[in-house]
């Protein structure tokens, strides 16, 4: 048994314990003309680029090495002190400093591929495999190099983002009372509770300041739209996230804004149109955008989030409107934690071959886990 360890990205298998009986990549292989004529190496072969997904260290602090129910402990500043002299005596205090611990609760996912060469037999796939006694062996074959381990590992990039932002042990389908578009498997959300949920918590007990973002709650996409980039709209969500900011939260050296691309683009045509200015002027402000670092207002540095968008289209889309397609996140990166078993942000995966019988597996397992510090000091607009 040949047997390798790569360290890649890819793609959560729900279906544990379950026998898979197609090959990945299958599917898409398959649609390709299988002639004399055709794609003979996979190299030759013009990809599709979908949105990249960037680290997701820009937006949280990541913590490895982490263990299920693991303390994660915090100390406040101490109370004020400082009292009139008492005569001749002194006016002794026992000050309290706050102090408080929350646990860790982390996720176990399975990342499971099962490859059979048979399954190339009809595609131009087959022009990538080994031949003769190894032609079962895809382990160091342009199909896996060129076509899986580069898919999959976009793939486990764009996981890590669902399961960190947007996971929920509690999801469900639209027609079943959650907000999971109907098409979509609510059980790829059901790792662990992402940052979205616990800050939808936070602002609904009060804990965490909430920015209502009224054309969140329009009927159509249509609406909604038209909603949010009337003259104004933009510019006073943004002036209410920075100006009622707690104060603790405006002089953090790490604090983030954090927005959908879709609310910034707003901000964007809103000053453009109410109150700004020549070409000149205008590219000096918004030199850059839409780089994620490309727009600042008010000296504020947003950090505009097409990964956001992207799964709030794919995942909670009624088919009418989109779940609050406008949200911005004002903290701290180190109020907005996510946590690893592992000491990467990516598992380790192992790739071999069973000449038993002669099928090809990829498998990497973790946990991984979200937590939120300091909430007072959090404001989330949507």
């Amino acid at each position: 048994m040949k047997r390798k360890t790569l360290s890649v990205n890819v793609l959560i298998n729900l279906k544990q314990n379950i026998k898979i009986k197609m090959t990945t990549g299958i599917p898409f292989i398959d649609a390709l003309t299988v002639n004399n004529q055709a794609t003979q190496s996979l190299r030759e072969l013009l990809w599709k680029e979908g949105l990249k997904f960037g680290s997701l260290a820009q937006t949280v602090t990541m913590d490895f090495g982490i263990k299920d129910g693991q303390y994660l402990a915090w100390l406040g500043d101490m109370e004020p002190v400082g009292l009139p002299t008492a005569g001749c005596g002194v006016n002794w205090q026992a000050s309290k400093i706050p102090a408080g611990e929350k646990r860790w609760k982390l996720g176990r996912y399975d990342v499971a591929e099962q490859l059979c060469y048979m399954d190339l037999e009809n595609t131009v796939a087959k022009w990538a495999r080994n031949t003769g006694t190894n032609i079962g062996d895809l382990t160091d074959t342009d199909y896996m190099s060129v076509v899986v381990e580069p898919r999959l590992k976009k793939a486990m990039q764009e996981m890590l983002w669902r399961l960190v932002w947007f996971g929920d042990l509690d999801a469900d389908n639209i027609s079943e009372g959650g907000i999971i578009t109907a098409a979509v498997n609510p059980e790829l959300f059901k790792i662990n509770d992402g940052l979205f949920k616990r800050l939808y918590a936070l602002t609904t007990s009060g804990t965490s300041k909430r920015v209502s973002i009224a054309a969140n709650t329009e009927a159509t996409y249509a609406e909604q739209r038209t909603e949010i980039e009337k003259p104004g709209v933009a510019r006073g969500i943004f002036d209410a996230i920075i100006d009622d900011a707690p104060f603790d939260l405006m002089q953090k050296s790490d604090k983030v804004l954090l927005s959908t691309y879709a609310l910034a683009q707003a901000l964007r045509k809103d000053i453009r149109s109410t109150q700004c200015c020549n070409d000149k002027a205008w590219d000096m402000i918004f030199s850059g955008w839409p780089n994620v670092l490309g727009i600042e207002y008010n000296g504020h540095k947003i950090m505009a989030l097409p990964e956001w968008d992207a799964m709030i289209q794919a995942f909670e889309n009624t088919t009418t409107k989109l779940v609050n397609p406008y949200r911005a996140v004002y903290a701290g990166k180190d109020s907005l934690l996510a946590g690893f078993e592992s000491n990467n942000e990516l598992p380790y995966l192992e790739t071999w071959f069973d000449r038993k019988d002669q099928l090809n597996y990829i498998l990497a397992k973790d946990s991984l886990g979200t937590q939120t510090m300091d909430e007072e000091n959090i404001v989330f607009a949507y």
